[in-house]
């Protein structure tokens, strides 16, 4: 679970990074991260739009979707670890 959750923040924090920066879409790897990463980020479009500090641009929607599934992930990691232990006392 812990691998999971690290290669899904992982990939979404490049897809923030990248776009912060402007990444150049064109770009094969930067492409296939966007394409990868949108199935997971798609759900939280349209919370709030990005925001722009110059030529700098924030993806809010990658940020809230860091959030919630840290947050997610969270919450399941220990309700497998009460899961666990409470099988152990039977």
């Amino acid at each position: 679970m812990y691998l999971l959750l690290s290669i899904f923040e992982t990939l979404i924090s490049f897809r923030v990074i990248f776009k912060l920066f402007g990444a150049n879409k064109g770009n094969v790897i930067v492409d296939w991260l966007y394409n990868t990463t949108d199935i997971f980020v798609s759900p939280f479009k349209g919370i709030l739009g990005d925001f722009g500090l110059g030529r700098f641009k924030i993806d809010i929607t990658g940020i809230i979707a860091l959030m919630v599934y840290s947050f997610a992930g969270f919450i399941i990691i220990e309700l497998l670890r009460i899961l666990k232990f409470d099988s152990r006392s039977d």
